[in-house]
Formats: C-alpha cells, sequence, structure tokens
C-alpha cells in the first residue's frame, strides 16, 4: 500500500484540476478497460482507494496509476494500458491531453 500523497491536487504548473468520479462510477470505468478477475481483486482497489473521488490534475492521474501499479507489482502489460486507465477516467478533455501527454513523457 502506498502512502497518501498529493499527486495532483496542487495547479503547480497551471493544469486543470478535475474531480475523479466516485467509487461505483471509478469502478465500472476500470472494468471497461480490463475486467480480469485479479486486477478488480487486487488493483482496482488500490486506485479507489486512492482516487475515488478526488481532486486531481491530469498528470496527477498519471501519477496516481504509477503508484498503484508500481503496489500492485510492476507490469509491463499494465504500464501499456495507463493511457487507456487515464482515457476511462478523466472525462475533461483539457485534463485528459494534459494526462496523456505526461504519459507519453514518461514513455507510456
Amino acid at each position: 500500500m502506498f502512502r497518501t500523497i498529493d499527486s495532483g491536487a496542487c495547479n503547480v504548473a497551471n493544469d486543470k484540476v478535475i474531480t475523479l468520479p466516485g467509487k461505483g462510477d471509478m469502478l465500472r470505468r476500470l472494468k471497461g478497460v480490463s475486467n480480469d478477475p485479479q486486477l478488480v481483486k487486487d488493483l482496482y482497489p488500490i486506485i479507489l482507494r486512492e482516487g475515488a473521488g478526488q481532486r486531481k490534475t491530469g498528470p496527477g492521474v498519471i501519477l496516481l496509476l504509477r503508484l498503484a501499479i508500481y503496489d500492485y507489482g510492476t507490469s509491463p502489460v499494465l504500464k501499456r494500458r495507463i493511457q487507456d486507465y487515464a482515457k476511462a477516467l478523466i472525462d475533461d478533455k483539457e485534463a485528459r491531453e494534459a494526462a496523456l501527454e505526461r504519459a507519453r513523457q514518461l514513455g507510456y
């Protein structure tokens, strides 16, 4: 379990701050990317605990996902899906584009 950190609520780079979906909606969206039982059981609870209903910037969502995947167990397959998860979780176009740009900068 990673320590609770500010993974994007601070608007340092003038990135738009958004509120992530609540637990039920977030879980539905995560399952839309992958309904793998192991992810539903072990990874998604981490993402839900640290992100559901939280205020983040787009790049903050990428950090949230990276830390959750790290806690789950580094997986090259999951790292390749970070952009898919970000697209599923971020409704706001500006914040989504900032998240995807950050993911690309990090090689995801």
